[in-house]
């Protein structure tokens, strides 16, 4: 069996280092290629990912340092590309406010995400405006197919809201919100399950939902922590990484090509297919009227800021 490998750009920040501790602890790689400008800061992270492995009694993987411009000399390709940079975000102010200052920093590594994807691994889009992000790097690369944006984040929040409005576990509860990575989303609940079967939420209930979902970043940066949610998207990025293996279809920002009642050339949160190593929206996904409505202005949305960055 080959070896499995995966590339983190922007590996020394608080979301790459946490995505990176997450993979080295879950065994999901056996080569990890760490690069940032920050190589002192990277280097000290090898050592200390590597002594981590041996005391939870498991093999560390092989990792590798570099900065962008090595990047670019990678031996060979990996199999999963994750693009964890950035520069603009601040507390306080919405995630489309910093895409330019973002944007031209994913555009500076657009060479090295290319090279580190290859012909056939997937890139995984975490810098925000995620959705904005993707579309542009796909513009940039090509690749529409296998670059993805990471928005599990909000499924699982809408799934603990409605857990919390139900009474119910979290676990029991199947929810997906789609549409713009933490903007103007779209909480599917034409496709709402509890236990496996359909559950329809009365409309004050929805009304607290999308309260508790639209109210998350401001009640997170008035806690002026400083941090971002490092824990919960290192784990969704590793129940990602098992869900591309296994073909499942997860909700992820993928393109819109393929799915009739959207704009093209944009990429939104909806329920992604991994079937062939590919990424694709699952053309079998059946939402309410205006779901698609509200899903088709984010896409529009998100095409018109992706087309404002140049």
């Amino acid at each position: 069996m080959s070896e499995t490998s995966a590339t983190i750009i922007g590996a020394a920040g608080g979301i790459g280092a946490s995505v990176t501790t997450e993979l080295v602890r879950q065994g999901l790689f056996d080569v990890l290629h760490l690069v940032d400008v920050r190589t002192n800061v990277l280097e000290a992270d090898r050592i200390d990912l590597r002594e981590s492995a041996v005391v939870a009694g498991g093999v560390p993987p092989r990792i590798t340092v570099h900065d962008p411009h090595s990047a670019r000399e990678l031996d060979r390709p990996s199999d999963l590309v994750i693009c964890a940079a950035t520069l603009g975000e601040r507390p306080g102010r919405s995630r489309s406010s910093f895409a330019a200052t973002n944007w031209e920093l994913l555009e500076s590594l657009a060479e090295p995400i290319r090279h580190a994807a290859g012909e056939s691994g997937m890139v995984l889009v975490i810098t925000n405006p995620i959705d904005a992000m993707a579309a542009r790097l796909a513009r940039a690369v090509g690749m529409r197919d296998r670059i993805i944006g990471y928005s599990l984040n909000d499924s699982t929040r809408l799934r603990l809201a409605v857990a919390d409005e139900l009474g119910v576990t979290p676990d029991r509860v199947h929810a997906e919100a789609l549409g713009v990575h933490g903007e103007e989303l779209v909480p599917a609940f034409s496709r709402v399950r509890v236990d496996g079967e359909p559950v329809e939420l009365a409309p004050e209930q929805r009304v607290r939902v999308v309260e508790a979902m639209d109210g998350w970043w401001e009640r997170w940066h008035a806690l002026n922590s400083g941090r971002s949610s490092t824990r919960s998207t290192a784990a969704g990025v590793a129940a990602s990484v098992t869900a591309m293996r296994q073909g499942r279809t997860l909700p992820m920002s993928v393109a819109t090509d393929g799915i009739d009642y959207l704009p093209d050339d944009a990429f939104v949160g909806y329920p992604t297919s991994f079937a062939g190593g590919r990424a694709a929206p699952d053309t079998e996904v059946d939402l309410a009227g205006a779901e698609r409505a509200e899903l088709s202005a984010a896409a529009e949305s998100v095409r018109r800021l992706a087309d404002s960055l140049g």
